[in-house]
């Protein structure tokens, strides 16, 4: 064998150890994508569920958030009003996250759907409805389309469905 001979197969280990290089990169790649989109959607799960314990986490908070969304914004004082306000806007700005990562591929869609029905929901309900009217179609003009052709359960159906017909009505 001559020099020349080696010098031929050590290009030709150097390439296999290249393309095994670049496999091994493109693999570790895929793999943190992956942990990517999973911690942006437990990072999302988590925001909402936070939320939302944190909206019906106690009597007061739960009582106020029922109020709002039974009897409307004027039956709560303006201090329980811009606290519904405030806690409608943080829904609608989970949501307003989610399809942003949605659109980006980060966040599955099934669990977009989820908190588009939980927040479509809310709005179909007398004081959620008022809200968006108020306060929400204006301040988000970009996702009036989303909630405008919702069909799905109504507020008064799952609130029925939760408490009874009976306590429902008592509200």
């Amino acid at each position: 064998m001559t020099i020349q001979d080696f010098g031929s197969i050590g290009e030709f280990v150097a390439a296999i150890a290249t393309i095994l290089t670049l496999g091994y990169l493109a693999l570790q790649i895929r793999l943190s994508a992956r942990a990517s989109i999973a911690e942006a959607e437990r990072q999302t799960l988590s925001e909402y569920t936070a939320h939302l314990a944190d909206v019906y986490g106690d009597e007061r908070s739960t009582s106020l958030m029922l109020r709002g969304l039974v009897d409307g914004l004027d039956q709560l004082s303006d201090a329980e009003a811009m606290m519904f306000s405030a806690r409608m806007s943080h829904l609608v700005m989970n949501y307003w996250i989610g399809t942003a990562m949605s659109d980006k591929k980060l966040l599955d869609e099934e669990i977009l759907t989820r908190m588009h029905q939980t927040l479509s929901m809310y709005l179909r309900s007398p004081g959620g409805s008022e809200w968006w009217e108020k306060t929400g179609r204006v301040g988000w003009p970009h996702l009036v389309e989303d909630f405008e052709e919702y069909d799905g359960i109504s507020f008064d159906q799952w609130f029925k469905s939760l408490r009874g017909a009976e306590v429902a009505a008592a509200y």
